[in-house]
Protein backbone atom coordinates (compact mmCIF):
# COMPACT_ATOMS: atom_id res chain seq x y z
CA UNK A 1 0.00 0.00 0.00
CA UNK A 2 1.62 3.51 -1.51
CA UNK A 3 0.21 5.06 1.87
CA UNK A 4 1.85 2.94 4.17
CA UNK A 5 5.50 3.14 2.07
CA UNK A 6 5.44 6.89 2.54
CA UNK A 7 4.73 6.98 5.91
CA UNK A 8 7.79 4.24 6.74
CA UNK A 9 9.96 6.18 5.03
CA UNK A 10 9.31 9.14 7.49
CA UNK A 11 9.31 7.17 10.28
CA UNK A 12 6.08 5.84 10.96
CA UNK A 13 4.11 2.97 11.20
CA UNK A 14 0.58 2.48 9.55
CA UNK A 15 -2.08 0.50 11.20
CA UNK A 16 -4.34 -1.18 9.24
CA UNK A 17 -7.84 -1.12 10.53
CA UNK A 18 -7.92 -3.84 12.69
CA UNK A 19 -4.44 -4.25 13.89
CA UNK A 20 -3.45 -3.44 17.20
CA UNK A 21 -0.61 -1.35 18.43
CA UNK A 22 1.24 -4.43 19.98
CA UNK A 23 0.31 -6.54 16.53
CA UNK A 24 2.08 -3.59 14.67
CA UNK A 25 5.47 -3.40 16.95
CA UNK A 26 6.36 -7.06 16.74
CA UNK A 27 6.30 -6.82 12.84
CA UNK A 28 9.25 -3.99 13.03
CA UNK A 29 11.16 -5.38 16.06
CA UNK A 30 13.60 -2.81 18.01
CA UNK A 31 12.39 -0.44 15.00
CA UNK A 32 11.24 3.06 16.19
CA UNK A 33 8.46 4.55 14.66
CA UNK A 34 5.97 6.75 15.43
CA UNK A 35 2.45 4.61 15.16
CA UNK A 36 -0.56 6.36 13.26
CA UNK A 37 -3.88 4.51 12.75
CA UNK A 38 -6.37 3.96 9.89
CA UNK A 39 -8.52 5.25 11.88
CA UNK A 40 -6.98 8.37 13.44
CA UNK A 41 -5.71 9.46 10.21
CA UNK A 42 -9.22 9.20 9.07
CA UNK A 43 -10.82 10.92 11.29
CA UNK A 44 -7.92 14.21 11.25
CA UNK A 45 -8.36 14.32 7.20
CA UNK A 46 -12.30 14.40 7.33
CA UNK A 47 -12.32 16.81 9.98
CA UNK A 48 -10.32 19.33 7.83
CA UNK A 49 -11.06 18.75 4.47
CA UNK A 50 -14.38 17.33 4.82
CA UNK A 51 -17.25 19.24 7.05
CA UNK A 52 -16.22 18.45 11.09
CA UNK A 53 -20.09 16.50 11.40
CA UNK A 54 -18.88 14.01 8.87
CA UNK A 55 -16.53 12.42 11.62
CA UNK A 56 -19.89 12.23 13.87
CA UNK A 57 -21.13 10.39 11.61
CA UNK A 58 -19.36 7.19 13.01
CA UNK A 59 -16.63 4.32 12.09
CA UNK A 60 -18.61 2.22 9.24
CA UNK A 61 -19.96 5.69 7.48
CA UNK A 62 -16.42 7.33 7.42
CA UNK A 63 -14.73 4.56 5.65
CA UNK A 64 -17.71 3.57 3.77
CA UNK A 65 -19.41 7.06 2.32
CA UNK A 66 -15.99 9.08 2.16
CA UNK A 67 -13.25 6.33 1.43
CA UNK A 68 -12.34 7.88 -1.55
CA UNK A 69 -12.61 11.87 -0.29
CA UNK A 70 -10.42 10.80 3.04
CA UNK A 71 -7.48 8.65 1.09
CA UNK A 72 -7.42 10.63 -1.97
CA UNK A 73 -3.70 11.48 -1.54
CA UNK A 74 -0.67 9.05 -0.40
CA UNK A 75 1.43 11.69 0.10
CA UNK A 76 3.12 11.54 4.04
CA UNK A 77 3.08 15.37 3.89
CA UNK A 78 -0.51 15.58 3.07
CA UNK A 79 -1.10 12.79 5.90
CA UNK A 80 1.13 14.11 8.58
CA UNK A 81 0.35 18.07 8.68
CA UNK A 82 -2.88 17.07 9.22
CA UNK A 83 -2.89 14.24 11.79
CA UNK A 84 -0.44 16.58 13.78
CA UNK A 85 -2.71 19.03 13.88
CA UNK A 86 -5.66 16.56 15.21
CA UNK A 87 -3.03 15.51 18.30
CA UNK A 88 -2.39 18.76 19.54
CA UNK A 89 -6.30 19.73 19.42
CA UNK A 90 -6.84 16.79 21.69
CA UNK A 91 -4.47 18.73 24.34
CA UNK A 92 -6.99 21.65 24.16
CA UNK A 93 -10.32 19.39 24.69
CA UNK A 94 -8.73 18.30 28.09
CA UNK A 95 -9.19 22.40 29.77
CA UNK A 96 -13.06 21.37 29.33
CA UNK A 97 -13.61 17.38 28.06
CA UNK A 98 -17.65 18.03 28.44
CA UNK A 99 -18.15 19.32 25.34
CA UNK A 100 -15.54 17.12 23.51
CA UNK A 101 -17.97 16.80 20.51
CA UNK A 102 -16.78 20.24 19.86
CA UNK A 103 -13.29 19.26 18.93
CA UNK A 104 -13.97 18.55 14.89
CA UNK A 105 -15.31 21.82 14.63
CA UNK A 106 -12.08 22.97 16.34
CA UNK A 107 -9.83 20.95 14.50
CA UNK A 108 -11.81 21.80 11.16
CA UNK A 109 -11.08 25.72 11.92
CA UNK A 110 -7.93 25.81 13.42
CA UNK A 111 -7.29 23.48 9.74
CA UNK A 112 -8.35 26.68 7.82
CA UNK A 113 -6.91 29.23 10.11
CA UNK A 114 -2.73 27.67 9.86
CA UNK A 115 -2.98 25.53 6.85
CA UNK A 116 -0.90 28.22 5.22
CA UNK A 117 1.93 27.69 7.16
CA UNK A 118 1.67 23.78 7.85
CA UNK A 119 0.10 21.96 4.98
CA UNK A 120 3.04 21.77 2.84
CA UNK A 121 6.91 22.78 1.57
CA UNK A 122 9.41 23.88 4.77
CA UNK A 123 6.74 24.93 6.56
CA UNK A 124 5.38 20.92 7.05
CA UNK A 125 8.55 19.60 7.84
CA UNK A 126 8.83 22.18 10.50
CA UNK A 127 5.63 21.24 12.10
CA UNK A 128 6.19 17.72 11.52
CA UNK A 129 9.64 18.03 13.16
CA UNK A 130 8.34 19.89 16.04
CA UNK A 131 5.61 17.71 16.91
CA UNK A 132 7.75 14.81 16.73
CA UNK A 133 10.14 16.28 19.42
CA UNK A 134 7.27 18.66 21.68
CA UNK A 135 9.49 21.86 20.77
CA UNK A 136 8.52 25.14 21.23
CA UNK A 137 6.07 25.73 18.59
CA UNK A 138 4.10 23.14 19.47
CA UNK A 139 3.42 24.68 22.65
CA UNK A 140 2.24 27.50 20.89
CA UNK A 141 -0.04 25.89 18.39
CA UNK A 142 -1.90 24.27 21.14
CA UNK A 143 -2.46 27.82 22.84
CA UNK A 144 -4.15 28.69 19.23
CA UNK A 145 -6.13 25.22 19.61
CA UNK A 146 -7.54 25.94 22.74
CA UNK A 147 -8.55 29.36 22.23
CA UNK A 148 -10.41 28.30 19.31
CA UNK A 149 -11.89 25.43 21.32
CA UNK A 150 -13.43 28.19 23.92
CA UNK A 151 -14.58 29.69 21.50
CA UNK A 152 -16.47 27.14 19.97
CA UNK A 153 -17.75 26.49 23.70
CA UNK A 154 -18.98 30.02 24.03
CA UNK A 155 -20.75 29.43 21.12
CA UNK A 156 -22.51 26.04 21.61
CA UNK A 157 -23.63 28.19 24.76
CA UNK A 158 -25.02 30.45 22.72
CA UNK A 159 -27.08 28.68 20.22
CA UNK A 160 -28.04 25.04 22.21
CA UNK A 161 -31.53 26.71 23.00
CA UNK A 162 -33.34 26.48 26.30
CA UNK A 163 -35.72 24.13 28.00
CA UNK A 164 -37.58 21.97 26.16
CA UNK A 165 -35.31 23.19 22.76
CA UNK A 166 -31.63 22.29 24.01
CA UNK A 167 -29.06 20.08 22.32
CA UNK A 168 -26.98 18.17 24.24
CA UNK A 169 -23.31 18.65 22.72
CA UNK A 170 -23.49 15.26 20.82
CA UNK A 171 -26.52 16.52 19.01
CA UNK A 172 -25.83 20.23 18.50
CA UNK A 173 -22.24 19.34 17.07
CA UNK A 174 -23.54 16.49 15.07
CA UNK A 175 -25.89 19.52 12.61
CA UNK A 176 -24.18 20.37 9.20
CA UNK A 177 -24.76 23.81 9.43
CA UNK A 178 -22.46 24.54 12.82
CA UNK A 179 -19.31 24.96 10.72
CA UNK A 180 -20.70 28.00 8.49
CA UNK A 181 -22.53 29.18 11.73
CA UNK A 182 -19.36 29.28 13.62
CA UNK A 183 -17.49 31.00 11.27
CA UNK A 184 -20.32 34.01 11.69
CA UNK A 185 -20.00 33.56 15.66
CA UNK A 186 -16.51 34.11 15.25
CA UNK A 187 -16.31 37.12 13.49
CA UNK A 188 -19.00 39.06 15.78
CA UNK A 189 -18.00 41.69 18.31
CA UNK A 190 -18.95 38.92 21.20
CA UNK A 191 -15.94 36.99 20.28
CA UNK A 192 -13.15 39.75 19.61
CA UNK A 193 -11.08 38.93 22.72
CA UNK A 194 -10.82 35.85 21.93
CA UNK A 195 -9.99 36.06 18.32
CA UNK A 196 -7.29 38.74 19.26
CA UNK A 197 -5.94 36.25 21.92
CA UNK A 198 -5.89 33.13 19.29
CA UNK A 199 -4.03 36.01 16.78
CA UNK A 200 -1.67 36.79 19.05
CA UNK A 201 -0.87 33.03 19.82
CA UNK A 202 -0.55 32.60 16.11
CA UNK A 203 1.96 35.26 15.40
CA UNK A 204 4.34 33.30 17.96
CA UNK A 205 3.92 29.89 16.77
CA UNK A 206 5.06 31.64 13.20
CA UNK A 207 7.62 32.95 14.53
CA UNK A 208 8.69 30.02 16.19
CA UNK A 209 7.87 27.71 13.54
CA UNK A 210 10.25 30.25 11.04
CA UNK A 211 13.20 29.73 13.79
CA UNK A 212 13.19 25.53 13.33
CA UNK A 213 16.23 23.95 12.48
CA UNK A 214 15.76 20.41 10.78
CA UNK A 215 18.93 18.20 10.89
CA UNK A 216 20.40 16.77 8.32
Amino acid sequence: MEIERELRKRGYQYLRKRQSKSEARRLVGNASYHQLSKFDLAKAVAACELEPDVVLEGKEKLFEEHYSQIFCSSSSAFCLSRYWLMRHMRRAVRVDPRYKYGQWLTLNFAWNLTRTYIASGEGERQFRYSSEKCSKPVECMCMVLEQIYRSVIEFYRLKRGRGVEEKAPNAFFKDAHRNNQFRSFWRSSRNSSRRQKTQRFLQKFKRSLSEVSIPD
